[in-house]
């Protein structure tokens, strides 16, 4: 498991061109390898927090319907968080609002289209959500999550994706960089 994941973390980071952008090398990475690295960043995360029921979601059971589109993330994986729902209701959707998502993008101009299009859709919308970038994951928490909450899960998360969080996005929206390897949350109203 360990070697898998290793062997999976040195091709994303060797397959990443400045600014995160993928070189055409980066089309070998499959579908189960970026699912592999966000799924063992939450399950990393997760030995440290209150992260449930993890669910790696497959094109035929994306709740959004994205998964493996054109233009869309290539690997989803969602969880609750026991601090906002202390047990899981039946029949309820693991996702944004139960804890929260990681969506991993084979490109960098995909991963900033799909956050604009969040932040425009999430600013008509009562509830909110917070947006984090590391390299070509995009790490959505909900807004009931306190700023603390936030950026507890999202330090947690990172040390968890390790290397593939060291490559740098470039923001669509004007946020302050938080490190080199990430940009500050945006809270979306």
């Amino acid at each position: 498991m360990r070697r898998m994941l290793l062997a999976a973390l040195v091709l994303v980071v060797g397959c990443s061109g400045p600014l995160g952008e993928t070189t055409p090398t980066s089309t070998t990475l499959s579908v189960a390898a970026a699912t592999e690295i966000v799924s063992v960043a939450v399950r990393a995360a997760a030995s440290r927090l209150p992260l449930v029921d993890i669910v790696t979601s497959a094109s035929a059971d994306d709740p959004n319907g994205l998964l493996g589109q054109p233009g869309q993330y290539v690997a989803r994986v969602a969880w609750r968080d026991e601090r906002l729902r202390p047990t899981a209701t039946r029949g309820e959707a693991i996702g944004v609002e139960t804890g929260g998502s990681m969506e991993r993008f084979a490109s960098a101009k995909d991963l900033a289209d799909r956050k604009e299009s969040l932040e425009a859709t999430l600013g008509l919308l009562v509830s909110s959500e917070v947006l984090f970038v590391h390299g070509l994951v995009l790490l959505r928490l909900p807004g009931t999550l306190t700023p603390a909450q936030a950026e507890e899960v999202d330090e947690a998360l990172v040390q968890g994706l390790g290397p593939a969080a060291t490559t740098t996005t470039a923001s669509t929206t004007p946020t302050t960089a938080r490190s080199t390897r990430s940009t500050r949350p945006r809270r979306v109203p």
